[in-house]
């Protein structure tokens, strides 16, 4: 295709004495009209088109089973690490760099999916551990408000049983003290009815002679 077009004109040089001279030929390249509308279209059209290919492709993998997804993947990428690549007139619509881009982008796309599922059982079980933990943490409370419960009143039982213990020797030496009155009282008693019923007898006995 004619993009340039050359004129060729007498090169002007310095020669050695300081004079100019000509020598040789030079040549100037411009755009031909077929060129000009190449770049016009590669600057103004070619991105439009690029943007609704890449749509299109997009849309032709996303309704591909994900099999045949990565098999047209390895075929451009086998291909485009070729020197020479063969005809590609069957292969227009696949055989693009943009199309490992896009299974790239689908996959991304997968993956961030499931990275948001997994941040989302991640949230649900870190919500259920803060509820497991705060039911660990009120049943240890509740234990503990229980153990202490039972300390206090194993304290009072136990303050409780040495009071009792103090009344009971209290009482048990009080009781040895009154049976010891009671003995030394019958003792006396004895005595005295002792003493009392000699002397009857021997007034009885005087009494008969």
């Amino acid at each position: 295709m004619g993009f340039l077009r050359r004129e060729r004109t007498r090169r002007l040089c310095l020669s050695s004495r300081g004079s100019t001279c000509y020598r040789g030929y030079q040549y100037t390249y411009s755009f031909t009209k077929q060129g000009s509308s190449y770049v016009k279209w590669l600057h103004e059209w070619k991105p439009v088109e690029d943007m609704f290919y890449t749509q299109l492709a997009i849309d032709v993998m996303r309704n591909l089973p994900q099999e045949l997804r990565e098999r047209l993947s390895m075929l451009s990428l086998c291909r485009s690490a070729l020197k020479y690549r063969g005809p590609t007139r069957n292969l227009r619509l696949f055989d693009n760099d943009a199309v490992p881009v896009i299974s790239l982008c689908m996959a991304n796309t997968r993956l961030a999916e499931e990275k948001r599922k997994l941040l989302i059982e991640n949230i649900i079980m870190r919500s259920q551990l803060d509820q497991n933990v705060e039911t660990r943490r009120q049943e240890l409370e509740m234990l503990y408000g229980n153990w202490a419960a039972t300390l206090v009143e194993a304290t009072r039982i136990d303050r409780e049983r040495e009071e009792w213990k103090t009344r009971a020797e209290y009482y048990r030496n009080a009781f040895d003290a009154a049976r010891k009155i009671i003995d030394d009282a019958r003792s006396f008693a004895e005595e005295k009815f002792r003493e009392y019923r000699g002397i009857h007898e021997v007034s009885g006995s005087n009494a008969f002679e």
